[in-house]
């Protein structure tokens, strides 16, 4: 397949936002007792969860698979300046990883007396990691503009939910742990949804001197 068609997949960033979040809503829809403000999104895929293969094969692994296509059309499409899409590819891989299923204790937390729990977990922490890294090669590589500014902000988002989420989680009265977390998952898709719409000056860019040099 030639790079003029892989381009086109970078438009899988919008559509994995898109997608997991269908899924997300969807599958909770059907479970009139979860509450997205209390309940992770992992739960929608526990063991024993209703629609448990559903959520793990399509949500976590069908929106990883969404990541890699977009990492394959962001290389194509920017050429030697597709900063840190490797990164962004093992995320990907990480994200699919994440189907593992948690295991949920008697008290309707998850056990992490697991091992499927601890794994999951850590699929979980480590997947943003790469990206993160990304974006810093990003906003170095572009020291003005969109794609630095879209990548800062939204490294520093990110990051900071996650130490409001620490901080918050060690409070047991803390009443929304859910809306919290989704919080962290727009930002982390938000980045992928927005990006190629961002870039497009520098795609245009790019292409316009592909055109005079040919």
């Amino acid at each position: 397949m030639s790079d003029r068609n892989r381009v086109r997949w970078v438009w899988a960033g919008p559509a994995a936002f898109a997608w997991f979040f269908g899924w997300v809503l969807g599958l909770a829809a059907l479970r009139p007792e979860y509450h997205h403000a209390t309940k992770a999104i992992s739960e929608l895929g526990a063991v024993g969860a209703p629609y448990m293969l559903a959520m793990n094969a399509f949500g976590f692994v069908g929106t990883g698979v969404c990541l890699a296509l977009f990492a394959v059309g962001y290389r194509a499409r920017m050429g030697e300046r597709a900063v840190g899409y490797k990164s962004i590819m093992l995320t990907a891989l990480l994200f699919m990883m994440t189907a593992v299923p948690m295991e949920m204790g008697a008290d309707g937390d998850p056990d992490m007396g697991s091992k499927l729990t601890r794994l999951h977990l850590v699929f979980v922490m480590l997947a943003p990691i790469p990206w993160l890294w990304a974006l810093i090669g990003i906003a170095r590589r572009y020291v003005d503009g969109t794609p630095r500014a879209l990548a800062l902000a939204s490294a520093a988002a990110f990051l900071g939910v996650v130490g409001v989420t620490i901080f918050l989680m060690a409070d047991r009265t803390f009443q929304a742990p859910g809306l919290v977390q989704r919080a962290s998952f727009v930002l982390f898709l938000g980045w992928f949804a927005a990006a190629p719409y961002l870039m497009r000056n520098q795609i245009e860019s790019r292409s316009e001197l592909e055109k005079h040099r040919g």
